[in-house]
């Protein structure tokens, strides 16, 4: 642990002293004697899923074709990131913030800055035919720890990271714990529980840690944005091109979404496309590892 403590250290330290950027690539400042974030099954893996479970589509971070706004995450079209995806860590964006009123808690995220709302009065959830990206949720405190229950999910969410991997069904529960372990840290816990999608239930755990700076930064990121638009664009290019190509007697392989070099290393794309040895946490300079970097008031 003592060694984790030091790498730590030293990356935060590194970071500091060498980031471009305040705002990308989140990094952590504390270590913690976790080892994964998958706590049941004990092997720490999350279980396989049922036959017919579909996949996130991966939009200007896949092979493509891109045909329609459809073959895009929700993630890219700025509408949400789901409840998993949301909490999970990324490279930037992580930052949580919870509000606490009389008969309910306000959970906010800050990378599409979607906000839960949990009622603590008893009321039943609702009608079991709405479903919503980020479901129904009732809560209730168990002891020291707050049990969040959210049901009427849709089935167009995901439980990776920024919403990502496969998709649950309309049947998925999650059960989520908050738990203040010391001053500044809460205990994140959530059971995702979907017999039509994976094979048995399995449960995530990490710290919640402050932030840096202590507020959540904009995100302005809208739904109405260009990069669909401009993306369809250049895959109707490249439709054109082939066709073109095809009618001179040229064969050639359709182009890549992704081309070596883009953002991330995931591709800089066509021309007219837009643009744990112990888990770690804490904000530094606003600037990895398996926290949340989030605030929590209770």
């Amino acid at each position: 642990m003592e060694a984790r403590r030091k790498q730590v250290a030293a990356q935060a330290n590194n970071r500091d002293t060498t980031s471009t950027s305040t705002f990308r690539n989140d990094y952590a400042r504390r270590a913690f004697p976790q080892t994964r974030l998958v706590v049941d099954p004990p092997d720490g893996r999350v279980p396989n899923v049922l036959p017919g479970a579909r996949t996130m589509p991966r939009g200007t971070n896949g092979q493509g074709p891109l045909n329609s706004w459809l073959d895009f995450p929700l993630y890219e079209r700025c509408i949400t990131r789901g409840i998993g995806g949301s909490v999970l860590r990324v490279i930037y964006g992580n930052g949580n913030q919870i509000v606490q009123a009389p008969g309910v808690v306000a959970f906010s995220y800050e990378m599409l800055p979607d906000t839960r709302i949990f009622h603590l009065d008893g009321r039943p959830h609702v009608n079991q035919k709405i479903g919503m990206y980020l479901g129904d949720s009732t809560a209730r405190w168990d002891g020291e720890e707050l049990v969040v229950e959210t049901t009427n999910l849709t089935d167009q969410t995901a439980f990776g990271v920024n919403g990502l991997g496969t998709q649950h069904s309309k049947a998925m529960k999650i059960t989520e714990r908050f738990r203040r372990v010391a001053d500044d840290i809460i205990q994140y816990q959530a059971t995702w529980d979907d017999p039509l999608t994976y094979l048995t239930p399995f449960t995530v755990s990490f710290p919640l840690t402050p932030l840096d700076g202590g507020v959540l930064l904009p995100y302005e990121c809208h739904s109405g944005n260009k990069a669909i638009e401009m993306s369809l664009a250049a895959e109707r290019d490249e439709d054109r091109n082939m066709a073109a190509a095809a009618a001179k007697g040229i064969t050639r392989e359709r182009r890549a979404i992704n081309q070596p070099g883009g953002v991330q290393g995931a591709g800089a794309g066509r021309a007219a496309a837009a643009g744990p040895a112990g888990a770690a946490a804490g904000r530094g300079g606003r600037g990895t590892a398996a926290d949340t970097g989030a605030e929590a008031e209770k």
